[in-house]
């Protein structure tokens, strides 16, 4: 935005009117593509003048109102900065949230807001995976109650990851008292309460005092806890997972290199995995090769030849690595992109007559992926259970909702 109001302020400009300008800078923003870009500029010359004066990330928190006082804090605001994720130090359960510093009892550890959803949004009516659990995964990170078809799913990433404990739970959840809150919500019935968008916010709150790096833990319930106990005394492992390893896995087995074609004909990788690298065609990217020659079927294609840069650096796909080599003691990659029709932005797409060939990809923009519904957390046999809505949270008119398939 720097350099936009420097060439405003050119003496080319100068004896133009702001009207001219600003229409000027309309055609400008409409004219990029990249979605993600166009939604973080600022929409008119008179914005654009305001983001210059105050700095582009002031003014992406609404400019000179982004000072508050230490009064609107404690009526309007949280702190977010309580909470930190690492691996769990509870056996075989993955990652925890801790607290960064101390947490006295009765303290907000953090607030998160809910989304309300219908239960039967959950539930899996096609199976074309394999699967034959009930529930989508999803169902493990979102509070329920059997006697409700009310769903509420926080959109938080640290709460989502706090881990159950039914015996010595540190920390709980319950309503906001905040304005922030729509506490008409918790006055509707279910079937109105389901009709409704956001506003629903929950606290996490400490039982007991806190000391700095101690893991957060909550009770899912005795609902959850019976399920839990079930699954684990019926579980058997399923067919070849004694060979499984997930893409994470093999890059670090792999020191974070990954093999062209040529090695993968002699150290081939496993069939649930697939290469990505990032590269979105930036209207400015320039390709040093561009012809048109015949396929293997005679078709018609267009070969494109470009050097990856950072601009490039977004649009994961799929794609071929040709050969590697060493800079600097630090990887690059030659590739071919692997044309796609879907899970890609429209933006990320080229025609299927082309074929792109990028050159001196960095180490991190290139790496392995899970293929589609083949991690662990999509086995047939895998653990889905909502978390317990406490009963003493659940309001009296969300009890017994009738089903309605597509509210959300």
């Amino acid at each position: 935005m720097e350099d936009c109001m420097q060439s405003y302020q050119h003496a080319t400009w100068k004896h133009l009117s702001d009207e001219v300008r600003n229409e000027s800078w309309i055609n400008v923003v409409a004219d990029i593509k990249h979605e993600k870009i166009r939604m973080a500029l600022p929409k008119s010359y008179k914005d654009l003048k305001e983001a210059h004066g105050v700095g582009s990330a002031r003014y992406s928190l609404d400019g000179k109102n982004s000072l508050r006082t230490q009064k609107w804090f404690d009526e309007n605001a949280f702190c977010m900065d309580n909470l930190y994720m690492q691996a769990s130090k509870i056996p075989q359960a993955g990652r925890g949230v801790f607290v960064k510093h101390f947490i006295a009892t009765g303290s907000i550890i953090s607030p998160f807001p809910v989304l309300q959803l219908n239960k039967d949004l959950f539930v899996i009516h096609d199976t074309n995976n394999g699967s034959t659990s009930d529930y989508q995964l999803l169902t493990n990170y979102a509070f329920s109650h059997p006697d409700s078809n009310v769903v509420l799913l926080p959109y938080n990433a640290l709460v989502n990851g706090i881990n159950h404990d039914g015996v010595n739970p540190n920390a709980e959840i319950r309503w906001s008292e905040s304005n922030l809150n729509r506490k008409d919500y918790l006055e509707m019935n279910g079937g109105g309460v389901l009709k409704q968008g956001f506003g629903l916010l929950m606290e996490l709150v400490a039982l007991r005092d806190l000391q700095p790096d101690e893991e957060v833990l909550i009770s899912y319930g005795d609902d959850w806890e019976e399920a839990w106990t079930k699954h684990v005394t019926l579980w058997k492992a399923t067919q070849d997972s004694d060979e499984y390893v997930s893409a994470v896995e093999m890059m670090h087995r792999n020191d974070g290199i990954v093999l062209t074609e040529s090695e993968q004909q002699h150290h081939p990788y496993p069939s649930n995995m697939a290469t990505v690298c990032n590269f979105w065609h930036r209207e400015d990217t320039e390709y040093y090769e561009n012809v048109e020659e015949k396929d293997e079927n005679g078709e018609e294609i267009t070969i494109y030849r470009t050097v990856w840069t950072e601009r490039n650096n977004d649009c994961m796909r799929y794609c071929k690595v040709l050969s590697r080599s060493e800079q600097l003691k630090r990887p690059y990659y030659n590739v071919e992109l692997i044309y796609q029709e879907e899970n890609l932005h429209e933006d990320c797409l080229h025609p299927p007559h082309e074929r792109v060939y990028v050159d001196m990809i960095p180490q991190h923009a290139v790496t392995l992926t899970d293929r589609i519904f083949t991690g662990d957390i999509h086995l047939i046999n895998a653990f889905r259970h909502f978390i317990g809505l406490p009963s003493h949270l659940l309001p009296e008119g969300w009890k017994h909702v009738e089903k309605e398939n597509n509210v959300s």
